[in-house]
């Protein structure tokens, strides 16, 4: 008996580490290759969720532009989890704001001290 609670605590594990490692997706460096990796999906909810992470990925290595692009994709294609996509889309926009604003500023602050020398 203890040996199949063994094994079953045993297969847990290793589902959960293929799930929360993407079950062994390829690894996608841009939003072309995850919607070209989507399609292949067989349908329409895998495909959503599927970019919907990656979404979350490409937010997460502050590459906003393709977390936009495919949250787009999910919104005009699949028309599934819109609210989410949508989130994803304003957050992506938002973070673009801070970081042009950030940038403006130290260009702001670069052209003082070169005056003043």
């Amino acid at each position: 008996m203890k040996r199949g609670w063994v094994f079953a605590i045993v297969a847990s594990v290793m589902v959960c580490c293929f799930v929360f490692t993407g079950c062994g997706m390829k690894k996608v460096e841009t939003s072309q290759q995850a919607i070209e990796l989507a399609e292949k999906m067989p349908n329409d909810i895998k495909k959503a969720d599927y970019l919907l992470v990656e979404a979350r990925i490409f937010m997460k290595n502050r590459n906003f532009q393709a977390a936009i692009d495919v949250s787009q994709y999910v919104i005009h294609n699949l028309k599934n989890k819109s609210a989410e996509a949508n989130d994803i889309i304003q957050k992506a926009y938002n973070a673009i704001a801070v970081e042009t604003k950030m940038s403006e500023e130290r260009a702001k602050k670069e052209n003082q001290k070169n005056k003043k020398q």
